[in-house]
Protein backbone atom coordinates (compact mmCIF):
# COMPACT_ATOMS: atom_id res chain seq x y z
CA UNK A 1 0.00 0.00 0.00
CA UNK A 2 1.05 2.79 -1.27
CA UNK A 3 1.88 6.03 1.17
CA UNK A 4 -0.54 8.78 1.69
CA UNK A 5 -0.63 12.16 1.39
CA UNK A 6 -1.61 14.45 4.32
CA UNK A 7 -4.68 15.38 2.86
CA UNK A 8 -5.44 11.86 2.21
CA UNK A 9 -4.55 10.85 5.90
CA UNK A 10 -6.60 13.65 7.08
CA UNK A 11 -9.68 12.46 5.24
CA UNK A 12 -9.44 8.99 6.11
CA UNK A 13 -8.86 10.17 9.61
CA UNK A 14 -11.58 12.41 9.19
CA UNK A 15 -13.94 9.23 8.53
CA UNK A 16 -12.89 6.81 11.08
CA UNK A 17 -13.88 9.56 13.51
CA UNK A 18 -17.16 10.46 12.04
CA UNK A 19 -18.57 6.56 11.89
CA UNK A 20 -17.57 6.69 15.69
CA UNK A 21 -19.81 9.51 15.75
CA UNK A 22 -22.38 7.77 14.11
CA UNK A 23 -22.16 4.88 15.89
CA UNK A 24 -22.51 6.91 19.12
CA UNK A 25 -25.42 8.90 17.88
CA UNK A 26 -27.27 5.80 16.38
CA UNK A 27 -27.25 4.21 19.32
CA UNK A 28 -28.59 7.14 21.52
CA UNK A 29 -31.01 7.14 19.19
CA UNK A 30 -31.73 3.69 19.58
CA UNK A 31 -31.63 2.76 22.96
CA UNK A 32 -31.62 5.77 25.27
CA UNK A 33 -34.98 6.73 26.82
CA UNK A 34 -33.44 10.38 27.33
CA UNK A 35 -33.98 10.02 23.53
CA UNK A 36 -37.65 9.42 23.64
CA UNK A 37 -38.15 12.37 26.14
CA UNK A 38 -37.23 14.88 24.26
CA UNK A 39 -39.60 17.02 21.75
CA UNK A 40 -40.53 15.11 18.55
CA UNK A 41 -38.45 18.19 16.96
CA UNK A 42 -35.42 17.74 18.61
CA UNK A 43 -35.83 13.59 17.86
CA UNK A 44 -36.34 14.67 14.12
CA UNK A 45 -33.34 16.98 14.14
CA UNK A 46 -31.09 14.08 15.46
CA UNK A 47 -32.32 11.82 12.84
CA UNK A 48 -31.58 14.24 10.22
CA UNK A 49 -28.20 14.87 11.68
CA UNK A 50 -27.56 11.11 11.37
CA UNK A 51 -28.58 10.66 8.15
CA UNK A 52 -26.88 13.49 7.20
CA UNK A 53 -23.57 12.00 9.02
CA UNK A 54 -24.37 8.90 7.02
CA UNK A 55 -24.17 10.68 3.99
CA UNK A 56 -21.05 12.66 4.73
CA UNK A 57 -19.55 8.96 5.31
CA UNK A 58 -20.16 7.48 2.28
CA UNK A 59 -18.53 10.60 -0.14
CA UNK A 60 -15.67 10.34 2.15
CA UNK A 61 -15.36 6.85 1.80
CA UNK A 62 -15.49 7.25 -1.96
CA UNK A 63 -12.92 9.98 -1.91
CA UNK A 64 -10.86 7.46 -0.01
CA UNK A 65 -11.49 4.52 -2.72
CA UNK A 66 -9.69 6.88 -5.08
CA UNK A 67 -6.62 7.19 -3.27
Amino acid sequence: MKKLEDFQQRVVDEQAELETKIKGLQSFIETSTLYLSLPLYEQKDMRDQLSTMEHYSVILIRRIRRF
